[in-house]
């Protein structure tokens, strides 16, 4: 936590009347322990809780090692690595086509082997200047609830900076479902037709 981007704790500190604090590691300050204890799990848990796109990967799985690891379960024949950084599993995909799977811990079973590119997609934990600023009010909205149950045991205050929170988080979900490029109008079969309909039409008419 040393490394710990304070933004967003400082600045649910300073809306609920705290001091903001220089450091996390070290510090033994009330408001230093809250934030160490709770802020990774705060932030990973509404992450996997969303469907976010944004904060997403795609990487090539690596087998195990089965003299280390042992053999795969039944009925699976094949094990993979899962990436250190995964913060939770969207689907498994061969060639671009999800592929059965189960998931135990930081490893997968399947029955492709190495002979495949097998690819997982799935959300990581990504650096607050990565946040959108939908996001990055929920943390805050979050963490001011935790402050003021924390200190000074302000019950009515958190139980209403939660709801805040809630409502913000779903925004931000709303906003992040929309981050994806334009569709094209003539992708669409039955726009493509009426389109060539119409130009057909006008070829006729002009000759």
């Amino acid at each position: 936590m040393a490394d710990t981007d304070l933004s967003l704790i400082n600045a649910a500190l300073t809306r609920t009347g705290n001091s903001p604090i220089a450091t996390i590691e070290g510090n033994d300050h009330i408001s230093a322990i809250i934030a160490n204890e709770n802020y990774e799990l705060v932030v990973k848990s509404e992450l996997a809780r969303s469907r976010f796109k944004l904060p997403s990967k795609f990487i090539q799985l690596s087998l195990i090692d089965e003299d280390e690891m042992g053999e795969p379960p039944e009925p699976w024949t094949y094990g993979y690595t899962l990436p250190s950084d995964l913060v939770k599993l969207r689907t498994i995909t061969v060639a671009g086509t999800p592929i059965p799977f189960v998931q135990m811990g930081r490893i997968i079973f399947c029955d492709y082997d190495s002979s495949n590119v097998v690819v997982a997609h799935y959300m990581w934990r990504p650096p607050e200047s990565w946040f959108s600023p939908e996001f990055a009010e929920g943390i805050t909205r979050r963490m001011e609830a935790l402050f003021l149950r924390g200190i000074g045991e302000r019950y009515d205050e958190a139980e209403a900076r939660d709801a805040a929170a809630d409502d913000q988080l779903r925004f931000a979900a709303s906003s992040d479902s929309q981050a994806e490029s334009p569709r094209d109008p003539f992708g669409s079969p039955v726009l493509a037709a009426r389109a060539g309909a119409s130009s057909a039409s006008l070829r006729a008419r002009r000759g």
